[in-house]
């Protein structure tokens, strides 16, 4: 009795957790936008609630407090500015729960390589989703910035981050070893329509995220040479690089030169101008101007600038010291997967979805865990 209640203590912590990150990363298909500020988080943190409450000890440390600091300085900025207080804004504060609860609570290695998973396959589906739903492949009319998905519509700059976070999980399936080949197979042919789905959608911060996750992989097949044939894993990867050059090369209405050139598209140059304003606008540089109390045309676009707006210089600090703290604890590369996707969103974003919360989880859990493949 006592091994079987240990067999299914062992099988609840390692599904669990990723399969409510799973669900929590596909809710965006279903909640429509006007109230998905709120509802997305909300599931989702209403499951890993349930789940600490009823099975894991929380542990103590500087990553809870830290969380606890700057929860408490948006908690006051938005009880600062309650004047038609956005469901963004108070959407936000669940999402700064949900990533304390997750980093804070001990994990085992089985539960957080199977989150690592179910960030693959929710980009894949993500992925999928683009590919079938675009109005290019219907009406042979390309729209940038709108896809339908089920019944509503989700902009393209928000969708890569979630694509992106799946690219950030190929590199843990493929370097397993006792992985099948039909399932390697597998999960290139979904890397594939990953990166179509990404240059579809003309994003600037899915291509950099793109880019940059590439960059690391060849590191980390570097760094790899002593302990695998590196020599095959090169070629798999040149092989890959090569047809998503050849679709590339192939999409419709000169993607390339969206993502390649800044002066090609009137928007392009727009995010220095929000950035200027927003600055220029704070009132109390100490305590921030509250939530919601910036009132230009655009959002920020940049996660630091909309703290440092919200929260001032205090808040900010208690933000940046969450992130150092993590980013200090990186002990081998394979966090770096997930740091690219973060940083990358964090400096041309808003940053007020889980597509920046989630990274930030999984650096903290593979930093915790040490785990280089799933």
């Amino acid at each position: 009795m006592i091994m079987q209640n240990l067999s299914n203590e062992k099988k609840y912590d390692g599904y669990v957790l990723p399969i409510t990150v799973f669900l929590g990363l596909l809710i965006p298909f279903f909640v429509p936008n006007a109230i998905s500020a709120l509802i997305k988080p909300l599931g989702i943190v209403a499951c890993i609630c349930f789940f600490v409450a009823s099975k894991q000890n929380v542990l103590k440390g500087v990553e809870q407090y830290l969380f606890f600091i700057f929860f408490s300085m948006y908690l006051c900025a938005c009880c600062r500015y309650n004047e038609n207080l956005s469901l963004g804004s108070i959407g936000y504060l669940l999402y700064i729960i949900y990533s304390a609860l997750y980093v804070t609570v001990d994990h085992t290695i089985d539960s957080v390589g199977r989150t690592v998973k179910a960030c693959f396959w929710s980009g894949s589906l993500f992925a999928l989703f683009v590919a079938i739903s675009n109005p290019f492949f219907v009406y042979n009319v390309y729209t940038r910035t709108t896809f339908w998905v089920l019944w509503q519509e989700i902009n393209s700059n928000q969708i890569v981050y979630f694509i992106a976070m799946g690219l950030a999980a190929f590199p843990f399936l493929i370097k397993n070893k006792s992985t099948s080949k039909l399932k390697k197979c597998a999960y290139i042919l979904f890397l594939v329509i990953m990166v179509y789905a990404i240059l579809l959608t003309l994003s600037r911060g899915g291509f950099l995220c793109l880019v940059g996750i590439l960059i690391v992989f060849i590191l980390d097949l570097e760094m790899s040479y002593m302990k695998s044939n590196v020599l095959k894993n090169i070629l798999s990867f040149f092989v890959v690089m090569g047809i998503v050059y050849l679709l590339f090369k192939n999409l419709p209405f000169n993607q390339m030169s969206r993502i390649l050139s800044a002066d090609s598209y009137a928007d392009s140059n727009g995010r220095s101008i929000m950035f200027s304003e927003a600055l220029s606008s704070i009132n109390n540089i100490f305590i921030g101007d509250g939530c919601d109390a910036w009132t230009g045309s655009h959002k920020m676009h940049n996660i630091f600038i909309s703290i440092f707006v919200q929260t001032g210089v205090l808040g900010l600090i208690s933000f940046v010291s969450l992130l150092l703290y993590e980013f200090l604890n990186v002990r081998t590369i394979a966090p770096l997967y997930f740091l690219i996707p973060l940083m990358i969103e964090s400096m041309v974003e808003s940053g007020d979805a889980y597509t920046f919360w989630v990274p930030l989880i999984m650096i903290s859990l593979l930093n915790k865990k040490r785990i280089v493949y799933v």
